[in-house]
């Protein structure tokens, strides 16, 4: 469980570095938000497992099954490398 609390870190930390090198202000506000519900997720499932909140739905980022919700993740980390790669486009 460690391991995998320590890559939901590291992604949220690249994603902040992504939000600072962006170009544009629309772009940075976007990764925050992708950012930010993912984390949302991240901690609450977490909180379910320790016990400190109540048992619902919430499905945690890549791990639980569904399809929608794993191609929601992938379309957000997509859009978050997208902005990243747009950084070199016509400097």
């Amino acid at each position: 469980m460690a391991v995998v609390l320590m890559l939901y870190v590291l992604y949220v930390r690249n994603g902040v570095a992504v939000a600072l090198r962006s170009r544009d202000r629309k772009a940075m506000l976007l990764v925050i938000g992708l950012l930010s519900g993912f984390a949302f997720h991240v901690l609450y499932n977490t909180a379910m497992v320790v016990g400190l909140l109540p048992i619902t739905g919430i499905p945690l980022p890549f791990l639980s099954y569904g399809g929608s919700f794993t191609l929601a993740n992938f379309f957000a980390t997509g859009v978050i490398l997208g902005i990243d790669f747009r950084r070199y486009v016509n400097r």
